[in-house]
């Protein structure tokens, strides 16, 4: 690994700065390689609350209730697909 040296120049842009805590963060890499880390750390984070969303909705569901579900799925799937059934269909 390159490490720096004191004294020695490098170029920084400024990416965020916290007026409240009276901070600044600051990077080296290009503003290209930055935006794509952002992009990535987004794109995690709305994962996470994706998968949190999920676990959450589906931690207090029984078997029953994921049975039920299929049920409606499929009535839902043959309901647009046939347009439904009666009994005197065959």
């Amino acid at each position: 690994h390159d490490h720096l040296k004191v004294g020695q120049t490098v170029s920084i842009h400024i990416i965020d700065v916290d007026g409240e805590k009276r901070t600044m963060a600051a990077s080296m890499l290009d503003e290209q390689a930055d935006q794509y880390l952002n992009r990535r750390r987004e794109m995690k984070e709305r994962q996470r609350r994706r998968q949190k969303a999920w676990e959450e909705s589906y931690s207090n569901k029984s078997d029953v209730g994921f049975f039920e579900d299929a049920i409606k799925e499929l009535e839902d799937a043959f309901q647009e697909d046939y347009g439904g059934w009666s009994s005197t269909e065959q």
